[in-house]
């Protein structure tokens, strides 16, 4: 949707094509200029031994005067002989004054991962940081005083120079309230303010009818012994998911190292009696299923009994398990140009999205 509005907005001469059949037009113009070439300079000769032979450098001068901006759909890189090109081809274009603009489920930095003599393509990718922005940053790791401050500055875009962020208390149910920092359809709250609490999918709902963003903050890497918290976190993701809900957040690592599990970890059981009623009091009256058995091992002695339990209830290992890729791939689809376009066209008034 914002590259329809981009493209149908502007007046300079542009092409918009599906960045495959712009390659494939490319290529076949490489093969139609060596074989004229090939047949005006002979064998030995047709090389690149001039600036005027110089094929793939002329073919990009004249796309960049056919067009000044060109608008690729679907940005990406998975054939050797494309990402052999691309680092002679863009950086003429770009010489030429070239304005690129694409659309792309990859993070520039990730293109062409694991593919064929890609230390030959990382030039290019050095070339695309030097002349291109990511516009739909998400997800931030680790967490460094630069990635706060680059957060920091998303907020305040975000704000458009409105109030402040303020204390804001949200109904929940049955006289229950949430509280964080928001303004307008911008919400800020910590990891633990959200998964280290007793919250449940009752408060994850609310919070995502109230805000259109939400920046989540400090999220740790999600350990067994933190299966608690990860199940808050999971279920949040759950909720923001369905109601199309931007998520901006920082994590100490990559999402797919976001949760570490082992199986034999033995998990810490400090609580007394009461405290695990209580606990499994709020959890029901928050809709959370516990993940496992408040049961520990027996002991005649308790200065004997054991620090911890393993988990061995393998059905709820493998639920959790499951939740966690589900997760893991939400977090991926949810900084998607794709997922951020549903996101900014929701149908909820006063809607404010970073750009």
């Amino acid at each position: 949707m914002l590259m329809d509005m981009f493209y149908s907005n502007l007046d300079n001469k542009k092409r918009r094509v599906h960045f495959h059949a712009f390659l494939l037009d490319v290529h076949r113009r490489i093969h139609k200029r060596k074989q004229e070439h090939l047949e005006t300079y002979g064998r030995s000769m047709h090389i690149e031994l001039q600036p005027e032979r110089d094929i793939i450098g002329t073919i990009a001068k004249e796309i960049a005067t056919e067009s000044p901006v060109l608008c690729f759909d679907e940005f990406q890189v998975i054939d050797i002989a494309d990402a052999m090109i691309m680092r002679k081809f863009f950086s003429v274009l770009f010489q030429q004054g070239t304005v690129m603009v694409a659309t792309s489920n990859t993070h520039p930095q990730n293109l062409y991962p694991d593919g064929v003599n890609r230390e030959y393509f990382v030039p290019f990718l050095e070339l695309l940081q030097q002349h291109t922005k990511p516009m739909d940053d998400a997800y931030f790791y680790p967490i460094t005083p630069q990635v706060q401050t680059q957060v920091l500055a998303i907020v305040d875009e975000l704000l458009q120079g409105g109030p402040p962020l303020v204390l804001e208390t949200i109904p929940v149910m049955m006289g229950r309230s949430l509280q964080v920092m928001g303004q307008g359809d911008v919400c800020v709250v910590e990891f633990a303010a959200l998964c280290n609490t007793d919250k449940g999918a009752a408060d994850y709902k609310a919070l995502s009818e109230r805000f259109r963003v939400v920046v989540l903050t400090n999220i740790p890497q999600l350990t067994l012994a933190m299966h608690n918290q990860a199940r808050r976190f999971i279920t949040l993701l759950d909720e923001l998911y369905e109601h199309k809900v931007r998520l901006i957040s920082t994590a100490a690592v990559a999402p797919d190292a976001l949760f570490q599990f082992d199986a034999h970890v033995k998990v810490p059981v400090p609580l007394s009696l009461a405290s695990k009623q209580a606990a499994l009091h709020d959890l029901q009256a928050n809709h959370i299923k516990p993940f496992t058995s408040w049961d520990g091992p027996v002991a005649h002695d308790p200065a004997t009994a054991s620090d911890g339990e393993e988990v061995k209830n393998m059905s709820s290992m493998t639920d959790l398990m499951y939740a966690c890729k589900r997760a893991v791939s939400r977090l991926h689809e949810m900084q998607t140009f794709k997922y951020q376009t549903l996101a900014a066209s929701s149908n909820v008034q006063n809607t404010k999205v970073h750009k």
